[in-house]
């Protein structure tokens, strides 16, 4: 079994075609504090990264970047904030210009924060389980096509959430819950296989409904 490579300097990949992502065929692991590069762009890490990575690891995995609606799997397995004004979540390939997809899992146990006045944009075909813990502080911008499963929390009143193509995949099993004030009016085009759970009363009365 291929073990992969592990980053704790700095990778830095020029633009790659789709069949150049799918030749790295082994999981790139990414420990906080180092960086990764791809074209002009620090993607974790460095000097203007685009998440920042503050503790744990995150694994790249480009070996499906070459398959029809291919992905490249990103599982952080630890800390990470967005930290760019904005983040799109895919990679742009050389030659055809085509963006592929992230699918993004936020491992259990692991956080993904997007703080006030940041965005995480996830883009057409992208996916975003959380199996642990994202919080919108932020603003997720979610797009055409795309699948989003597990709990998602908004926090605050600044937390928004923007639909900007209501068509989710059909296994899309996402629930946003409602904290520290945030508001079901801050989600815009909510598409009907999303839930919404406000649990922003939970530090005070545990009664009935209101």
């Amino acid at each position: 079994a291929n073990a992969g490579i592990a980053v704790n300097g700095t990778l830095a990949m020029p633009l790659l075609s789709k069949e150049e992502m799918a030749a790295i065929a082994c999981p790139i692991t990414v420990n906080s504090g180092a960086n990764v590069k791809y074209s002009t762009y620090d993607v974790i890490g460095g000097t203007n990264p685009l998440l920042t990575l503050s503790s744990g690891s995150a694994s790249l995995d480009m070996s499906k970047a070459n398959t029809e609606n291919g992905k490249i799997g990103l599982t952080l397995n630890g800390n990470a904030s967005v930290t760019a004004d904005e983040v799109v979540a895919r990679l742009v390939a050389e030659g055809s210009g085509e963006n592929v997809p992230f699918a993004v899992d936020v491992a259990s146990g692991s956080n993904l924060t997007i703080p006030q006045g940041k965005t995480l944009v996830i883009s057409k075909d992208a996916e975003l389980a959380a199996n642990g813990t994202v919080t919108v502080e932020g603003t997720l911008d979610v797009n055409g096509n795309t699948k989003l499963t597990g709990k998602i929390t908004l926090s605050g009143v600044s937390s928004k959430v923007i639909f900007s193509d209501a068509a989710m995949a059909p296994d899309s099993n996402v629930t946003l819950v409602l904290t520290n004030g945030a508001q079901s009016s801050n989600i815009t085009n909510k598409p009907d296989n999303v839930v919404v759970e406000d649990k922003n009363d939970d530090g005070g009365d545990t009664g009935g409904d209101t």
